[in-house]
């Protein structure tokens, strides 16, 4: 009997904090691979957690200032037979009025 070996790639997602205070930061993530809950986990792991995340929280108790997912996807590439798409989500209103009264400059986002 020989057993299969399972290959476990771990996640890889590039950082950029664009803008930051004593409270909160902004910050870009590109997933470079595509692991189920990665941007989420890898936050957690070092004790960022997204603010709204009900499932990886580095905190015990949550903010009253959004019951919201602060974790917005503005664009997604990908290609198909050759074929490139490209597709953008503006920010959301509630995501804009939490980056103001966070203090957050979010003035480069689209």
């Amino acid at each position: 009997m020989t057993m299969a070996k399972k290959i476990v790639e771990k996640a890889k997602t590039i950082f950029k904090v664009l803008d930051k205070n004593l409270n909160s930061s902004l910050v870009e993530m590109k997933p470079i691979t595509g692991r189920k809950h990665q941007l989420r986990k890898q936050l957690f792991n070092i004790g960022h957690s997204i603010y709204g995340d009900k499932k990886y929280r580095s905190f015990s108790s949550t903010t009253g200032l959004n019951k919201e997912l602060m974790l917005h996807s503005y664009q997604i590439r990908f290609m198909i037979d050759n074929k490139k798409y490209t597709y953008r989500a503006l920010l959301p209103d509630y995501f804009k009025k939490f980056m103001k009264i966070k203090r957050l400059n979010f003035s480069n986002l689209k």
